[in-house]
């Protein structure tokens, strides 16, 4: 008799990734991130913005933290196509969540919908403006 898995099962990252094409919309792009009692899966379009946290990331998601052990280089890497631009060596922000940018001569503070404010480094800061510009410029 053949064995069944159950219907429930969670599946794991590589699983869920290698279901989401390349070129799929930001909407249809998803992280699964460990919870006390599971798994969760996010789309990237709910995250806000995500930091740095020794060998992990933290995702914000609204009021809620999930924690991901993967490095934001590799974060990075993944959602850049989805809008998400890295502003600081700690932190990659969700272009769509932006309220507010400040410059000052030596770096900038951004500040997200919700009220978060991040600080902008001076070497990402010419790349925030032309991801913005390039929003834009896209229409989205």
């Amino acid at each position: 008799m053949p064995v069944r898995s159950p219907p429930m099962a969670v599946k794991s990252a590589a699983s869920l990734e290698a279901e989401t094409p390349r070129d799929s919309p930001a909407t249809d792009y998803r992280i699964l991130v460990t919870t006390p009692t599971g798994a969760r899966v996010l789309l990237a379009t709910e995250i806000d913005w995500i930091s740095a946290a020794d060998y992990y990331a933290e995702l914000y998601v609204g009021k809620r933290r999930h924690l991901l052990r993967e490095s934001l280089a590799s974060l990075e890497q993944r959602l850049a196509p989805l809008r998400f631009v890295r502003i600081h060596r700690r932190a990659i922000v969700n272009l769509a969540r932006v309220r507010e940018i400040r410059f000052s001569d030596r770096s900038g503070v951004l500040t997200l919908e919700d009220g978060t404010r991040l600080p902008v480094s001076r070497r990402r800061r010419d790349v925030l403006k032309a991801a913005i510009e390039r929003k834009d410029a896209d229409g989205v």
